[in-house]
Formats: structure tokens, sequence, C-alpha cells
């Protein structure tokens, strides 16, 4: 496949720019903070920080020691981003050094709650898609219990799935 990242006009769906990613590498999760475009690879261990406004490439920083592959991105906009890897743990990052602040372990009703994947911050909260799920987990990020999941079952039908 080919991985970019795209600008587009959100209400045409027209695109505005492009910026392609080498061949071998596997673009994921995306999140704008401070004026910069964060995005990163699945298996190739690194963050791409780009200029937010003309996508161009500034630097390539390694993923922390204890983060398995790069799913997904998203950040308060107060100086921390949540990092997921397809496990159960949530990587808080200082969103200037990338170093890890803290880990936390997502959990609903007692157990772990694995496969977390994209992340966007909501009003406080961390919502997460679940891979090979029909639903979005809503996490507090303090303490990594779930609030509630929110039910998208019926949203594709069966040929959207294929």
């Amino acid at each position: 496949g080919e991985s970019t990242v795209r600008r587009v006009d959100v209400e045409s769906g027209r695109l505005l720019h492009c910026e392609r990613l080498p061949g071998a590498w596997f673009g994921e999760g995306v999140t704008v903070q401070a004026g910069r475009c964060i995005q990163l690879l699945w298996r190739e261990g690194l963050l791409l920080v780009r200029d937010a406004r003309t996508l161009k490439l500034r630097d390539t920083v390694a993923l922390p020691s204890g983060i398995s592959e790069g799913w997904g991105i998203t950040g308060d906009g107060a100086g921390s981003l949540f990092v997921s890897d397809g496990s159960d743990i949530l990587h808080e990052l200082d969103a200037h050094s990338f170093r890890v602040k803290r880990r936390i372990a997502v959990h609903a009703a007692g157990r772990p709650l694995p496969n977390l994947n994209e992340l966007q911050w909501v009003r406080g909260e961390v919502w997460a898609n679940l891979w090979h799920e029909d639903r979005l987990a809503v996490i507090e990020p303090r303490s990594g219990a779930v609030r509630c999941f929110v039910d998208l079952r019926g949203l594709l039908t069966a040929e959207e799935r294929r």
C-alpha cells in the first residue's frame, strides 16, 4: 500500500495537499499539537514531526522504549500526548520531548481492555476505537477506567464491511 498525510477541505472532501511516505513505511495515527503535525508509523518505531501548515517533515524521532508499535495518537492540548500500540496500555508522552510521563492500564469492569487503536481527545477523555470491534471506549485518562462504550453497530452494511 501507500501511506500519505493529507490536508483536505472539510466541506467538500477536496484534496488540498498530500505528502507521501517512503514505500516501506506504514503511516498510522496523526494529531496536530502546537503547530506540529505528529504522525506515528506502525512498525518502524518512529514519530514523524511535520509542520502543521505545510506538512513538510521537520524531524524523525524514535518511539520511546516500551511502545512496541505505533497505532493511535492524540493530545490533550496541555502538554501531553497519548499513544496506543494495540495493547491495553495508553502511553502518556510529554508533547515536547516525547519522553514517557506514565503508562496507563486501560480497564473495563476490572479487566484489561486490549486492542486500543485510533485515539481522539474529547472533552477531557480519550476515545479509542477497538480493533476489529464495532465500539468505542471512552477512557478516563487519570485512572484508565472505561466510563462507557459507544455502540457503532449498524453504521456499516454487510457490503460496506467487506
